[in-house]
């Protein structure tokens, strides 16, 4: 058996990108974790601002759900009422303005603002620790006509910096939800209830 000390994929969104990226070991792991501790510590606590403002809005579209319907298409239109399908009928209930959520007032940008802050710390402070640490090779493309290199790697466009990050994040055996001490999705509940699904849905 010839264990391999790295693996390679190839960027989707510049096509040609080929990345090498070093496999992590147990030692490898700890000692990337203890390099981060105050990136995930971020990532963990902005994580925890999302959670009971995501169930807060979640809530309010779910009492919406429950309001009677007093649109027009009740109160003036019986005979529209009879004339179409009933399931057309209630999709048009459904997406009337008296079925709006009511959200707390700054609810909303709340959450955008935490979000926001989420897909930063990840963007602008994770993912750039762990190319760094991860990759050894890159190549494929040239910026500016020179062969891209591992110093000129952050050159490029940001959506495909983020998509190394976040391959790299993939291929390796602790995620960052698994380092912020979440289960893996599909596992049993999470420590901390409702971080675990905002992890795998914020990003």
């Amino acid at each position: 058996m010839n264990y391999t000390t790295t693996t390679s994929f190839e960027s989707k969104l510049a096509p040609g990108l080929v990345i090498k990226v070093r496999k992590r070991s147990q030692e490898q792991r700890a000692k990337l974790n203890d390099n981060s501790a105050g990136i995930l510590t971020g990532i963990r606590d902005a994580a925890r601002k999302i959670a009971p403002l995501q169930d807060e809005a979640k809530d309010a579209e779910e009492a919406a759900k429950l309001e009677p319907c007093s649109c027009l298409l009740h109160e003036h239109s019986p005979v529209l009422i009879n004339a179409v399908a009933p399931e057309l009928t209630a999709h048009l209930c459904n997406k009337c303005p008296c079925r709006s959520a009511r959200y707390r007032e700054g609810l909303l940008n709340s959450l955008a603002d935490a979000r926001e802050q989420y897909h930063n710390l990840r963007r602008d402070k994770y993912y750039p620790a762990l190319i760094r640490w991860a990759v050894k090779e890159v190549s494929g493309i040239e910026i500016d006509g020179i062969p891209i290199t591992l110093d000129t790697i952050f050159e490029l466009p940001d959506e495909v910096v983020d998509e190394i990050g976040q391959e790299i994040d993939n291929l390796s055996s602790l995620t960052v939800a698994e380092q912020l001490g979440f289960k893996s999705p599909g596992t049993s509940s999470a420590p901390e209830a409702g971080l675990t699904e905002i992890v795998a849905t914020v990003i």
